[in-house]
């Protein structure tokens, strides 16, 4: 349903004009275009995956690789269905951008459905806490002449971001006051939800906002040793070539 599967194919089908080329110290001339981008109504839902620290220092790198990878997959796959393009992988976490344009109804119900898909079908136990903020964003081609890539900008983006923390595992903030929306596509009569708020939440370095927390209330535990999976993966790879010691 959704054709546009990246950011950069976003920007292409907008029918941007070239941008300008900078060079070190210079100012850049005024007649052309610094950036390229699109100014548009989205939200933006931040995905941290907990336990990764603690995890890092128990599995290698290669395993780490894989757990990472899967979460990115996993994620993205699940959310996909509501017009999520992915912005980028941080670490641990991942940022989805849901563009007016995109999305089946308000980019806010979107990155909910989204949200709340992930949470109520988490068969691999990832549990991750999510952000969600909406409002105008910037989508833009950032970098420098050698090194670019596509991101986007702006107040929504930090909020969403900021959202995530101090959170716990499996639980969602969502900067709005509007519990109704947020009660169509969460079933508190079901006990597997809880919808608190609004409440006043001040992100760092950001003015006081107001916020839902929408929190899951059944854990998910895998039937399966992923910790094993993920050391069979890796010592797949050494074997097979895919992993080069140096």
């Amino acid at each position: 349903m959704y054709g546009k599967r990246t950011l950069l194919e976003y920007l292409k089908s907008s029918g941007l004009k070239n941008v300008a080329s900078f060079s070190n110290g210079a100012l850049v001339d005024p007649g052309r275009f610094s950036v390229a981008a699109v100014e548009t109504d989205a939200a933006i839902l931040f995905a941290d995956l907990p336990g990764y620290s603690r995890m890092a220092t128990e599995i290698d790198g290669v395993e780490c690789a894989y757990l990472v990878s899967h979460f990115y997959t996993w994620f993205d796959q699940g959310a996909k269905p509501y017009g999520a393009l992915i912005d980028k992988f941080i670490g641990d976490e991942l940022i989805l951008v849901f563009p007016a344009d995109e999305c089946e109804g308000e980019p806010l119900q979107a990155a909910l459905h989204a949200a709340h898909a992930m949470l109520d079908g988490d068969a691999f136990g990832f549990s991750p806490k999510i952000g969600i903020a909406h409002g105008r964003v910037t989508i833009a081609i950032v970098g420098t002449n050698d090194t670019m890539s596509v991101t986007a900008l702006g107040e929504t983006v930090n909020l969403a971001a900021r959202c995530v923390q101090g959170l716990e595992p499996q639980t969602i903030r969502v900067a709005t006051e509007d519990t109704k929306i947020a009660a169509s596509i969460f079933d508190t009569q079901s006990q597997r939800w809880s919808i608190c708020g609004p409440c006043g939440f001040t992100p760092k370095n950001m003015a006081k906002t107001m916020a839902l927390i929408i929190e899951r209330n059944t854990v998910f535990v895998p039937q399966f040793n992923y910790r094993e999976d993920l050391r069979k993966a890796a010592t797949f790879a050494r074997e097979n070539g895919a992993v080069i010691e140096r």
